[in-house]
């Protein structure tokens, strides 16, 4: 995966974590499609704590510390992150920023029965608007939309349960990435030798 696209892959994971307070603990196989691409991963939520992995790159995504994590298992090495509410728009129930949403009715996704919103939201000034699938036994979307299809995220074969603690830690024996060591916009280019190193 280049190392744009794989930027896209990560801010797009910010823009649909399921980390809504009564969401259920679940893992799921997730798709994320832009004009530019179509990636595939997992997704593993527990409370407000995310995982999602793909071949190039695993992201946590730790909310009740406010930190992302991406890992470099080539490496042994993580990139850490500050994040915020103005930054992740959390799939649940209401949006930051929101200023519409509207019930369109009942639709099964994947096997769940969901309610379908349009949803109409702030981004930096700017109206943005967006579907969702919610699954209100879930407590998350299931599918996002951006309303000209520009980019979706869809998860399929749900799980529900807890998901073990290990998985929203940085595994032993990584170090953090150092800026004083690499400049920032050199991250992604490291990430990909590492891969290359892996044979992913």
């Amino acid at each position: 995966m280049p190392e744009k696209v794989l930027m896209l892959f990560v801010g797009l994971t910010l823009c649909v974590l399921p980390v809504c307070a009564h969401a259920a603990d679940f893992s799921a196989d997730v798709v994320q499609k832009t004009k530019e691409f179509t990636a595939q991963g997992k997704i593993f939520t527990s409370g407000d704590k995310t995982r999602m992995e793909v071949p190039e790159a695993t992201t946590i995504i730790r909310s009740d510390k406010n930190i992302m994590w991406v890992l470099m298992p080539g490496q042994n090495m993580y990139m850490e992150q500050p994040i915020g509410t103005n930054n992740i728009a959390v799939a649940r129930e209401k949006m930051p920023g929101e200023i519409e949403r509207v019930a369109m009715g009942q639709e099964t996704i994947n096997g769940q029965m969901t309610t379908k919103y349009r949803i109409v939201y702030l981004d930096d000034g700017t109206k943005t608007t967006i579907y969702q699938w919610f699954a209100k036994d879930l407590a998350i979307a299931v599918k996002t939309m951006t309303e000209d299809g520009s980019w979706a995220t869809e998860y399929t074969n749900i799980k529900i349960g807890k998901q073990p603690d290990s998985l929203f830690e940085i595994p032993s024996g990584y170090t953090k990435f150092s800026a004083d060591l690499i400049a920032p916009e050199n991250a992604l280019e490291i990430m990909g030798q590492s891969d290359q190193e892996t044979g992913e």
